[in-house]
């Protein structure tokens, strides 16, 4: 008698689950789903032989019982007998760049994919679709260039949907913009740039505007979370009220009036007499770049 997709599938997680020094239980009710979830877990994270077995069931028994029922669930929902089912497009990859990272412990690995099918089960709650496919591919380069494990575990992602009705049966796992950096050169590099800033805003400044705002983007890079992490307009208000308070301190401390008033009405522009006294209360209120240069040093 032929076998049906369910069976073929089953024996070749038996046949792997022997390769990888796991068992698999005969039906998953006889574990809950536990060692098949674990199988798949392993044939998820490329493993093929025992002592990678282990790790990956270390691991995944490390998981607090709660999660890893969870966990479990999700991994044993194959669109036929529960759905959705969830394919994680590249998530192999995923695994793969992230168990690499040595200082990763494996159990926040399979937490963070966890993680991704609560949100893609959030966003596809009460789905008639079988089977949904959420690409990993941006959760994997992320993976690749981690420099820390705490910034692996802090990791903070959306979920978008493609366009249209393909939305329906796939979306794309998006990083965030706002993520925890512990590198000290990172922070050495922004500093340096912000005074660099600081040391060039001066009368006759060879910083032009356009160059001003983008060393700004590249100096403050969290206002990338607003710019690009968020489409709600008040993120987009705070944005532009950020980037307009900001060309303010430019066309003051630069001394460029007509780039200040050039919005306004001209029957009621700004005179010289009250720009000067603009630059007066600026020049009082606001440190010369020679003493922020002297205090951070």
């Amino acid at each position: 008698m032929a076998e049906d997709a369910l069976q073929v599938y089953n024996r070749l997680l038996r046949e792997r689950a022997k390769a990888q020094g796991l068992s698999l239980a005969l039906t998953p009710q006889e574990d809950q789903g536990a060692s098949r979830a674990l199988v798949r877990l392993a044939c998820l994270t490329r493993v093929f032989d025992a002592q990678g077995g282990k790790e990956v069931s270390d691991a995944f028994y490390a998981i607090a019982s709660e999660k890893r029922n969870r966990l479990t669930k999700f991994l044993n929902a194959d669109g036929i007998t529960e759905a959705p089912g969830f394919l994680l497009y590249n998530a192999p990859a995923f695994l793969e760049n992230a168990r690499t990272k040595k200082f990763t412990d494996v159990r926040l690995i399979f937490e963070l994919l966890l993680n991704v099918y609560e949100v893609a089960a959030q966003e596809y709650f009460g789905s008639a679709q079988k089977v949904v496919t959420i690409i990993l591919d941006d959760l994997a380069n992320h993976a690749k260039t981690c420099m820390s494990p705490q910034t692996f575990e802090f990791t903070k992602f959306g979920l978008t949907r493609a366009p249209g009705l393909k939305g329906d049966l796939q979306a794309t796992v998006t990083i965030s913009p706002w993520q925890l950096v512990t590198d000290p050169a990172v922070f050495i590099r922004l500093a340096d740039s912000a005074n660099d800033i600081v040391s060039l805003l001066a009368p006759g400044t060879v910083l032009r505007e356009p160059f001003f705002l983008r060393r700004l983007r590249s100096t403050f890079p969290e206002l990338a979370f607003f710019k690009n992490g968020c489409s709600s307009s008040v993120s987009s208000g705070i944005y532009n009220e950020t980037i307009a308070s900001m060309l303010v301190i430019y066309w003051t401390v630069t001394d460029q009036m007509d780039a200040f008033t050039r919005g306004q009405d001209p029957q009621q522009k700004l005179g010289d007499g009250s720009w000067k006294d603009i630059l007066q209360l600026a020049k009082k209120a606001l440190p010369s770049p020679e003493a922020i240069h002297i205090a951070q040093n």
